[in-house]
């Protein structure tokens, strides 16, 4: 006996509603594994994070795999929504959060630009008056370059002025 159309759309909606779960499971179980070494190296805690879900249902799913992925109760995840009490103030440091984020994002935006024209004019010799007992910048590249090439071992920029002072 072959399914109607509507028993196929709902297999069809059946299965993207799995799959979906699994690709939900999948990046919080990739979150949870690289949390404290990729992300946060050296914390011991879980940060308070803010998943978006698309409506209620999902945001079910996502707070139940979750709990499931870290291995904790309901006080670990928690979703928050319109109905969850208090929630005009808890929307309201949603949108700060937000706004803060955007305003970070621009100022470090701003930070830039403002560091490549530091470096541009410190590398035309604008910056400040050249000091004439300064030696002229060929020779002090080609003294890093040989310092570097005595202890390839140094390979951040803290090893090689500890080098250098030392």
């Amino acid at each position: 006996m072959s399914a109607t159309p509507e028993e196929k759309a709902r297999q069809i909606i059946d299965g993207l509603v799995q799959r979906a779960g699994w690709v939900i499971r999948t990046i919080i179980r990739t979150f949870r594994d690289r949390l404290f070494t990729d992300i946060f190296p050296g914390r011991e805690e879980v940060p308070k994070t803010l998943i978006l879900a698309k409506d209620d249902s999902h945001a079910e799913v996502i707070v139940q795999i979750v709990r499931e992925e870290f291995g904790k109760g309901n006080d670990f995840a928690r979703k928050i929504t319109y109905r969850s009490g208090a929630p005009k103030v808890r929307v309201k440091k949603i949108s700060s959060l937000e706004r803060t984020e955007r305003a970070v994002t621009d100022q470090l935006g701003k930070a830039g630009g403002v560091r490549r024209a530091v470096l541009s004019t410190a590398l035309t010799g604008t910056l400040v008056p050249q000091n004439p007992s300064d030696a002229p910048a060929p020779l002090l590249l080609e003294r890093i370059r040989a310092e570097r090439a005595s202890n390839p071992k140094a390979t951040t920029r803290t090893q090689r002025e500890e080098l250098v002072h030392a």
